[in-house]
């Protein structure tokens, strides 16, 4: 009996304290509401979404908030066209972790717009990161499907890069793999195939060298300059197509240079660029 007092004393401590939690939170939630309802009406748009994403579960924030972004970025995004540099999501690129994350700069590699669609395939300018393609261990080839590069897209970097708002632009795509076959699910953050990097960048050498940002260099991505005039130091991107050589991934060289050999997916100094397509009607 004693035991069963002391558990329903527990448990009601727990309650309480959640209720504590929820009131104080909630009164939070409310004056940051009503502080960006005031930005808004004020005409700071841009104070006002920060703060409408940020308590985003609170009453109609994301609405607030979606039709914040409609009215002062989506036209911008609308209009640009296919080599056009665009600006959507943030992340740490400065390596100052002081001073919050950078916007993001994506180049737009095509737009198919018609009656029915209004979409764009992005990929970032820089790479923005250095992370390992896979780790598993195991005598069988790596695979885009089953890769820790995947999750680490789909999982950790769409989160921290895209708000509430800029998450419902970014589209789910079944991508394939380089015989046609369809992987087993949809991805939303992705790596550019060997086919895609050719279709898309054959003739665009410039885009093909990738500059690394502070912040990847600082995670350890190699870098170098082509010669001693170049102003910046390029890097190696992956790619998500199988390589010839075992346990491997094709990558793009500092040089901009390409081939099916690739590097084994263990290595810790390949930066990655990520690719995502936005559906520009997705508040409609």
């Amino acid at each position: 009996m004693k035991l069963k007092s002391i558990a329903v004393t527990v448990f009601i401590a727990i309650v309480a304290i959640i209720g504590i939690v929820n009131i104080f939170g909630g009164n939070s939630m409310d004056k940051q509401y009503e502080e960006a309802l005031a930005l808004l009406e004020d005409g700071k748009k841009e104070e006002a979404y920060e703060i409408f994403t940020e308590i985003k579960r609170h009453k109609d924030s994301v609405d607030l908030a979606s039709e914040i972004f409609a009215e002062t970025k989506l036209g911008d995004l609308t209009a640009a066209t296919v080599g056009d540099i665009i600006i959507f999501g943030t992340y740490e690129q400065d390596n100052d972790l002081n001073n919050g994350s950078e916007p993001i700069e994506w180049i737009i590699l095509d737009k198919i717009e018609d009656g029915q669609t209004n979409r764009i395939l992005v990929l970032s300018k820089y790479a923005l990161d250095c992370v390992i393609f896979d780790d598993t261990l195991t005598t069988e080839d790596i695979t885009w499907q089953d890769s820790y590069m995947r999750r680490w897209l789909n999982r950790t970097f769409l989160p921290t890069a895209f708000d509430t708002v800029e998450e419902r632009l970014v589209e789910s795509v079944l991508l394939t793999d380089k015989k046609g076959n369809p992987y087993d699910k949809e991805d939303r953050v992705f790596l550019l195939s060997y086919e895609e990097f050719e279709n898309y960048l054959f003739t665009e050498p410039q885009i093909r060298k990738c500059e690394a940002t502070a912040y990847t260099k600082a995670m350890g991505a190699y870098t170098s300059k082509e010669d001693i005039e170049q102003e910046y130091e390029t890097c190696y991107w992956w790619l998500r197509t199988v390589g010839h050589n075992f346990r491997s991934m094709v990558c793009v060289s500092d040089t901009g240079s390409y081939g099916y050999s690739g590097y084994l997916v263990t290595d810790e100094k390949r930066a990655v660029r990520p690719a995502i397509w936005l559906d520009l009607k997705a508040f409609e």
